[in-house]
């Protein structure tokens, strides 16, 4: 069993220890995607957003580019989106294949079953609109906890083949993380 692992065998290693390993990812840990290949999936869609926005002419070449982008910025989450959720992941996808998966200098977490611990963004979004309402003076009502889910894949697997970058991806590391997800599935 291995927790948090990060990512130190090539393709053909992490294949020959599927049968004796079993790998535990806690959602969007940062430390099993801190590979190069993810880094170059990440750049491969930074590249792709970046064209989103230099279409949509905001994207901070010049003064006027930079006051539009300033303006979409302030929109918040009540603004018009630059591209819709399935162009995202259409864009995350198309990136995702662009970098070749057995290249000799790719690392993977330990090959075998990977257990993904993870929570719905609508179980989190539900907890952060009742802290708000608690922040502004209603009143307190006790939470259970956060519910936790798994699913069993291998260390090859998409959802591992980006870093995810959120608000939770270094304290998802954190062993009280772990714990607290295990807890609660």
């Amino acid at each position: 069993m291995a927790f948090a692992s990060p990512p130190v065998w090539n393709h053909k290693a992490a294949e020959a220890c599927s049968s004796f390993i079993t790998t535990i990812v806690n959602n969007s840990d940062c430390i099993p995607r801190s590979s190069l290949n993810n880094v170059a999936i990440l750049m491969e869609l930074l590249s792709g957003v970046q064209e989103k926005l230099t279409e949509a002419g905001i994207d901070c070449k010049d003064m006027k580019s930079t006051a539009v982008f300033m303006a979409k910025l302030r929109e918040g989450t009540g603004g018009a989106m630059i591209m819709t959720p399935e162009e995202g992941a259409a864009l995350l996808q198309k990136s995702q294949t662009m970098v070749s998966r057995d290249a000799p200098d790719h690392l993977y977490v330990l090959g075998g079953e990977v257990v993904l611990l993870y929570q719905k963004w609508q179980d989190k979004k539900k907890r952060n609109e009742a802290k708000d309402r608690e922040e502004k003076g209603e009143k307190k009502v006790a939470e259970p906890p956060l519910p936790a889910y798994s699913v069993i894949t291998d260390g090859f697997t998409a959802c591992l083949n980006m870093i995810e970058i959120s608000n939770d991806m270094v304290g998802d590391h954190l062993c009280g993380a772990y714990r607290l997800k295990i807890k609660n599935l």
